[in-house]
């Protein structure tokens, strides 16, 4: 009995464990001759040159590194439009996908000069082995199921939009709302007032 126990919390702190060392790499930073690369440079470049929206709100990004050569460096990003509307997360437009940085370092600061991102349907794959190195293979065609580095960006931006808004903590991990409440009244949609994030 107390040997059951034991290794049913052995289960548990490896689980755990596993699960803090997921989170610690989120964002996590690049080194690019000899400069620090911050994450939200690399974020918000890809939900500027890549990003769109649809219900007015704002692209925010989060990534997992995959691998860097040089001063390219490459990610498993995911972008989300999340609006706060009557207390909740609202889903608007949103990617998931590799993405490849060219980064260029002048007098030890790092300048982002590009993005490269694969291109969709049957080129997938072929953009995929000409943009990232075979060292990166491996996770980027990972089974999502099981250590693909997008597990835990979605969870990720939407904690961080909770937080944002001012919405309390539940509001992250509601099920996920893509249509606009409407007005009972008039059946219309509500119309979105841009709430100011809490920056």
């Amino acid at each position: 009995m107390m040997a059951l126990r034991f290794s049913a919390l052995a289960v548990l702190l490896a689980c755990a464990c596993r699960r803090d060392q997921g989170a610690k790499t989120i964002n996590e930073p690049f080194i690019v001759d000899g400069a620090r690369v911050d994450s939200d440079s690399l974020n918000a470049y890809l939900a500027a040159h890549r990003g769109f929206t649809s219900k007015g709100g704002e692209m925010r990004c989060a990534y997992r590194p995959v691998g860097q050569s040089g001063n390219r460096v490459f990610v498993w990003a995911m972008c989300s439009e999340l609006l706060a509307v009557e207390g909740r997360l609202i889903d608007g437009s949103g990617m998931s996908l590799p993405a490849a940085f060219e980064i260029e370092v002048d007098s030890g600061r790092p300048h982002i000069v590009g993005v490269e991102v694969p291109q969709d349907g049957n080129r997938y794959g072929p953009s995929i082995r000409r943009i990232f190195p075979v060292s990166t293979w491996p996770a980027i065609f990972a089974d999502r199921a099981r250590g693909h580095p997008v597990a835990g960006l979605d969870a990720y931006l939407r904690r961080e939009a909770a937080t944002r808004f001012g919405l309390p903590a539940a509001a992250a991990s509601a099920p996920h709302v893509h249509d606009l409440p409407f007005d009972s009244r008039t059946g219309d949609s509500i119309t979105i007032r841009r709430k100011r994030s809490r920056e």
